[in-house]
């Protein structure tokens, strides 16, 4: 919900917008404005702006931890935001989507199968639910002679803990067992 501090401005009038998350979706929290929001404000709430021209003005939420199910108990009901082990979804992508900066990526325990390399260029945590004995991430789809990764943190504050990574390999190491950290 987005709350504006007056129905109607006139020219140079500063409006106030502030964004409230739905209470109905725990750990759901405002994340960044899209639209006609000045430089470095995106993630400014409440917003003040002043009336100088037409301008459009969008909340987006997230969720500040959100989980995902393995690959070898995949959810039978997965619901977006994802922020309960009931509601996990069933991709990591699909909850990456969701996950605000700063924000967790809980994988449950078994294994989780990536198909391309996962690319964290947000400051976002991924970790497994119960450590990496009971964690793995497994690469499904290989290219051959090549590069096959499974993340690439491009991110300072992106990071992997209680993990388990295999089937990862780069340039003439091919078995696929392990991967490799740059």
């Amino acid at each position: 919900t987005v709350s504006v501090s007056a129905d109607k401005a006139a020219y140079g009038e500063r409006v106030t917008f502030t964004a409230t998350p739905d209470s109905a979706l725990p750990g759901v929290v405002f994340w960044k404005w899209i639209g006609d929001v000045p430089a470095g404000q995106e993630t400014v709430n409440p917003l003040t702006l002043t009336v100088d021209t037409a301008k459009t003005l969008k909340a987006v939420f997230g969720a500040e931890k959100t989980y995902v199910a393995s690959a070898d108990a995949p959810n039978a009901n997965p619901q977006a935001p994802y922020t309960t082990v009931d509601t996990a979804a069933n991709g990591l992508d699909e909850a990456l989507a969701v996950t605000v900066d700063g924000g967790t990526v809980e994988l449950l325990e078994g294994v989780h199968e990536l198909g391309d390399t996962v690319t964290l260029a947000r400051p976002i945590s991924i970790s497994g639910q119960n450590g990496f004995a009971r964690t793995t991430v497994r690469r499904v789809n290989k290219t051959s002679g090549g590069i096959c990764r499974l993340f690439v943190l491009d991110h300072a504050a992106a990071t992997l803990a209680g993990l388990t990574l295999t089937g990862g390999f780069t340039y003439g190491s091919s078995a696929g067992n392990g991967a490799a950290v740059r």
